[in-house]
């Protein structure tokens, strides 16, 4: 081990257990085989699993707390949230990968022609820009509608990154459960209940969120009239969204129809 007054990463001055500067350990371990194996793999994968399991958790069952406290500048406890959602969606596609291989579709695939394959291609393409528009999307909304919590666009922006890692968890779940058998006694039903059950929490999602941030600024009828426009204006962006990306994809000469 070595230890000096000075860090060993920028030279600063450092008295105390990390560089004040580049928050570097000032006592430094020479690498051996069995530290590298019990601090460098072992314990960085347990602070790396840690993080994420925390984000999880919080994401899941206190989203607008967790948004709060990052904001607020708790944040070494969380893992980045967008990040996250990244590896949740990848992991949703192994899942979708895996169901159709179990239970393959047959005769209810549609066959989409002329605007609809372009549609349908492009969607598929710009899939991720997609699914993270929801967060500025979100957050704009959400920045005219709760002007009292004094949160800026930014700001707004990571409530809205724990909302979308919220709905992508869910998604997750449920795509776990249709690996059941859909055809059993037990498994059909769990399958149907479950979907609902996780739609109207997706549904849900952003009125979970912004009651938890917003619980302390506003009373419960000024919080109901404000959640409800954020919806409405929600409703309108994503519509605007759909027929930009219409416009995009027919390069303005879209007719609103599809052939199937």
């Amino acid at each position: 081990m070595h230890s000096s007054d000075h860090c060993l990463n920028c030279q600063s001055p450092a008295d105390q257990a990390y560089c004040p500067v580049c928050g570097q350990k000032t006592d430094t371990h020479r690498i051996t085989v069995k530290h590298f194996v019990l601090h460098d793999l072992l314990h960085g994968v347990w602070h790396l699993e840690k993080g994420i399991w925390f984000t999880l958790k919080e994401t899941l069952f206190r989203p607008g707390y967790a948004a709060v406290n990052y904001i607020e500048g708790r944040r070494v406890r969380y893992y980045n949230i967008f990040y996250l959602t990244l590896l949740v969606l990848g992991f949703i596609l192994l899942l979708s990968h895996w169901q159709h291989k179990l239970y393959p579709a047959e005769g209810d695939i549609i066959q989409f022609e002329g605007d609809g394959t372009v549609l349908k291609h492009f969607f598929e393409t710009w899939s991720k820009p997609l699914i993270f528009s929801f967060v500025p999307f979100t957050a704009a909304c959400a920045w005219i509608v709760f002007r009292r919590l004094r949160y800026n666009f930014a700001e707004h922006n990571i409530i809205g990154g724990f909302c979308l890692l919220a709905i992508t968890l869910y998604i997750a779940l449920e795509t776990i459960v249709s690996l059941l058998p859909p055809d059993g006694k037990i498994s059909g039903p769990v399958i149907d209940w479950s979907s609902q059950i996780i739609t109207i929490l997706i549904l849900l999602q952003p009125l979970i969120c912004y009651r938890q941030v917003a619980k302390k600024k506003y009373t419960t009828g000024g919080f109901i009239w404000r959640i409800v426009l954020l919806y409405l204006l929600m409703i309108l962006a994503f519509i605007l969204l759909v027929f930009v990306c219409m416009a995009i994809v027919s390069k303005g000469n879209f007719d609103g129809r599809f052939s199937l």
